[in-house]
């Protein structure tokens, strides 16, 4: 797990964009009935934020508790990263040619 954190953390190193400009991290955990979205957000703050310190670059959380909100913005090339479930990351990678890392 350690492997796929410090690869994604490189990759998230060399994305061209200026040391300002902001990384959205999207979250979907793929059970809304059991999540309530304030939780989510509690609990994948502090990854932000230590994706902020570690890139020198603000990341901004977005939490959806909708399987199709995430896949439309994945649609969109909307995230630097996202966290989801299986079935959201194979439909993006069929319908918006998403790349997974890990």
């Amino acid at each position: 797990m350690k492997k796929y954190f410090m690869a994604l953390l490189l990759l998230l190193a060399t994305l061209p964009a200026s040391a300002s400009e902001r990384l959205l991290l999207g979250v979907n955990t793929g059970v809304p009935a059991r999540d309530d979205q304030r939780d989510i957000t509690e609990k994948y703050k502090p990854l932000a934020d230590y994706l902020s310190a570690v890139l020198k670059r603000p990341v901004k959380l977005e939490v959806s508790q909708s399987l199709s909100a995430s896949e439309r913005r994945l649609k969109k090339d909307a995230f630097d990263v996202f966290l989801g479930p299986p079935q959201v990351i194979a439909q993006a990678m069929k319908s918006a040619n998403y790349v997974p890392v890990a």
